[in-house]
């Protein structure tokens, strides 16, 4: 304070002290000039450290909101293959997935947290499918979330598929986003740096008109009293350019928030336009304010087609409207999401079933700011859904007729077979023969019904071969003229070049005739029944347009086309059902269709039907092409049976009436015969027989011990007996998928005793 005091007198007092003065003037010029740089550089370099750290903070956020987004993603591709259990699709997904930057994991459970599919990532390797997972510990609520654990950042999603079914969970490095914030924090320090460099430097510049004032000012008070009243120009000083280097800085990190922003926002646009799944968002009122490239696809709106007009329930049918607007926007308002199924209306009238979620999203008041929705088509997954309910259906229906064949077919054999014997010795005359052959035919038709039975439920012992479809269609042509009747005219278009196929003849010739006799049904005025053929190579898109998942692949088409009154929508729903037929009491048994899908599926084909009232009926048969060549078709006549087999026999059934009446066929034709009724009992007749034991006629089911498994004992003991096995359904001791194995002899109850002695014949090579 005295020292100013005492400038300040010296100021006063006159001329002698105005140097000094001014000297101390220049001297607290340039200290608040040193002063202003500090203050003008700190100001830069805080401004630069704030702005870097919103730059990361930028980056952080944009890192999570990109691990949210693949996780919901994820979830959403794999949920399809979850529920059809096919794991290789879904881990191919994560791979293609886990190539985001940043991606160090990503896993995918089932809702307990047991892990199906677990890909990991280091560094800048590929992508890598690990083996031995750990189950997760999942969140506590069925919610999207995210967490930061051990360095990582975890984004977790649920996967839904009408109910939970799984977890996805998506793991960024954070060593990426601190490496992000360390680089920027060194760019904003190399800037701060330079800042104070830079302001020192324009400080120079820019001081130099406020110091030259100072100096002219002090000049001119020295010569104060020689100036006469003269006057200096008064020159701006720094506050102006610091408040404009303010602006300007505080405008441009403005400006760099903005432009990470709309990249950010960029990034997420580009994502959603690439995803497969209906993606949208309306307004609180409803109104659509965004559709994704797919949403316009399932939609039928067109790219550049201005949607501001459509409403939320433009896009559903009815019964979805009542479902979305009745429980789905309410939930989600209340809890913030809500998901289900619904189904999209698209502009061509066709209903898209889907997976939605809804989505209510919130101001820090409560409002809602808008609506979003992503919606997954689900129509595989429903096709799916129908087959597997008709194949539980199939599969229920195929055990009852399995387990009923066994004992009918023993029964059938007896009653038919001592019919046939009786009307062997009986005059053409006998008054009782009417009776006997009234028990033939009925005996006959009960077989056939159990056959088809056993054809639809897939347990028939069928014996492929590789053959021509031509040499089929071509062989049952004048059977199915005198079947269908003069007024239906049959029309076969056969391919000249038809590849081979590998199938049972006998089922293939039921398969036409039990479909010609559908036609024939459905003409009663008369009409064209068509059968073609062709080699047909089916690609991927066949089964989205179609309910029959057929493989991709070359195959051979049997198509059979009629002219009929065709079924409508429910009836073709229910066409290959057993025991459905729409045909009168007493006209049908409802196993015609039945019968023929259960051949095809037995024979690893597939079929598919297509019909529309008044517009007839067209099936379309497809079996995997055979690379071999074609073999000869076997004639339909058996061979005359010659008396006088000496041969020995042993004939192990467990039914006493088979046993009986096989051994009275046997024994008439002139074998010697020894029975047992089960493995032990046929292994110790074996050690009492003293003679060679030429064939073994076997049942197949037997308590105890198998055939298979009495043929084997008994091979060690005659190792050069031969054995015909008989049975009434499949079973895997001697068939595979009711696939006969290579050289066994086998003979289909119920039989006759004829059947029985050509089988007999043709196994001992008479």
């Amino acid at each position: 304070m005295n020292h100013y005091n005492r400038k300040s007198e010296s100021a006063a007092g006159g001329p002698e002290e105005a140097p000094a003065f001014f000297q101390w003037t220049r001297r607290l010029s340039t200290r608040l000039a040193l002063l202003t740089a500090l203050v003008l550089a700190g100001v830069i370099a805080v401004l630069t450290l704030l702005a870097a750290e919103e730059f990361s903070s930028d980056a952080a956020g944009e890192r999570e909101l990109q691990a949210k987004a693949l996780a919901q993603n994820i979830a959403a591709v794999t949920a399809d293959g979850l529920l059809a259990e096919d794991y290789a699709s879904v881990e191919e997904v994560l791979v293609r997935s886990a190539a985001f930057p940043g991606v160090i994991g990503i896993w995918v459970s089932d809702r307990r947290g047991r892990v199906l599919a677990h890909v990991v990532r280091r560094g800048d390797e590929p992508p890598e499918v690990r083996l031995d997972p750990e189950d997760l510990a999942l969140p506590s609520a069925a919610l999207p979330a995210t967490e930061i654990k051990g360095g990582r950042l975890q984004a977790w999603h649920p996967i839904v598929a009408g109910t939970l079914v799984g977890w996805a969970r998506v793991e960024y490095s954070l060593e990426k986003i601190a490496a992000i914030r360390r680089h920027i924090w060194m760019e904003s320090l190399a800037a701060g740096v330079l800042a104070i460099l830079a302001s020192a430097a324009l400080l120079v510049v820019f001081t130099r008109r406020p110091a030259r004032a100072i100096r002219r000012a002090a000049d001119f008070a020295e010569t104060l009293d020689a100036r006469h009243g003269e006057q200096i120009p008064v020159e701006r000083g720094s506050v102006e350019i610091e408040m404009l280097t303010r602006a300007l800085n505080l405008a441009s990190g403005r400006l760099a928030a903005q432009e990470a922003a709309e990249a950010a926002r960029a990034r997420l646009t580009a994502i959603l336009e690439a995803t497969t799944d209906f993606v949208a968002t309306a307004d609180a009122e409803g109104l659509v304010l965004y559709y994704n490239a797919a949403a316009r696809r399932m939609l039928g709106i067109g790219g550049d087609e201005d949607i501001r007009a459509i409403r939320i329930p433009d896009t559903h049918p009815a019964w979805a409207n009542k479902v979305v607007l009745g429980e789905g926007l309410p939930t989600a308002i209340r809890d913030g999401v809500w998901s289900g199924e619904t189904a999209l209306l698209s502009r061509d009238g066709r209903e898209i079933p889907v997976s939605q979620v809804i989505i209510a999203h919130k101001a820090p008041d409560g409002s809602v700011e808008f609506l979003s929705t992503i919606a997954r088509d689900i129509t595989e997954r429903k096709n799916l859904e129908t087959q597997f309910r008709h194949a539980q259906k199939m599969e229920a229906v195929g055990r009852l007729a399995g387990g009923v064949a066994h004992d009918f077919n023993n029964m059938l054999t007896v009653i038919n077979g001592y019919a046939e014997m009786l009307l062997g010795r009986m005059k053409p005359d006998d008054p009782s023969r009417p009776e006997i052959a009234a028990i033939r035919e009925a005996g006959e038709r009960a077989a056939s019904l159990t056959q088809q039975l056993l054809a639809f439920s897939r347990r028939q012992v069928v014996a492929p071969q590789v053959l021509s479809l031509n040499a089929v269609v071509s062989r049952t042509d004048k059977m199915l003229k005198r079947l269908i009747g003069e007024d239906v005219e049959l029309v076969t278009i056969l391919a000249p070049v038809l590849g081979t196929v590998r199938v049972d003849p006998g089922q293939m010739e039921q398969v036409i005739m039990n479909l010609a006799v559908n036609a024939r049904d459905a003409m009663p005025n008369g009409g064209k029944l068509t059968i073609e053929t062709a080699d047909v190579d089916i690609d991927e898109s066949y089964a989205r347009e179609h309910v029959v998942a057929v493989p991709p692949g070359p195959y051979v088409l049997l198509a059979v086309s009629d002219t009929g009154c065709g079924m409508d929508a429910e009836t073709l729903q229910r066409v290959f059902e057993p025991f459905f037929t729409t045909k009168g009491q007493g006209k049908g048994t409802g196993l015609g269709l039945s019968t023929v899908y259960g051949i095809v599926k037995q024979n690893a084909g597939y079929i598919w039907v297509y019909s529309e009232p008044g517009r007839g009926t067209t099936f379309k048969i497809y079996f995997p092409r055979a690379v071999e060549e074609a073999g000869a078709l076997a004639g339909r006549k058996e061979p005359a049976l010659e008396k006088g087999g000496n041969e020995t026999v042993l004939l192990v059934e467990d039914d006493p009436a088979v046993r009986a009446f096989s051994a009275k066929s046997l024994r008439q034709h002139g074998y010697t015969v020894l029975e047992a009724a089960d493995g032990e009992g046929a292994l110790a007749v074996c050690d009492e027989h003293e003679g060679p034991i030429h064939l073994m006629v076997t049942d197949v089911v037997m308590p105890g011990m198998s055939g298979r498994e009495l043929a084997e004992h008994l091979a060690r003991v005659c190792p050069n007996v031969r054995v015909l096995y008989v049975s009434g359904y499949t079973d895997n001791a001697i068939v595979h998928h009711g696939v006969l194995d290579a050289g066994v002899a086998f003979l289909q109850k119920p039989f006759s005793a004829g059947g029985l002695l050509r089988k007999v014949m043709e196994t001992l090579g008479s």
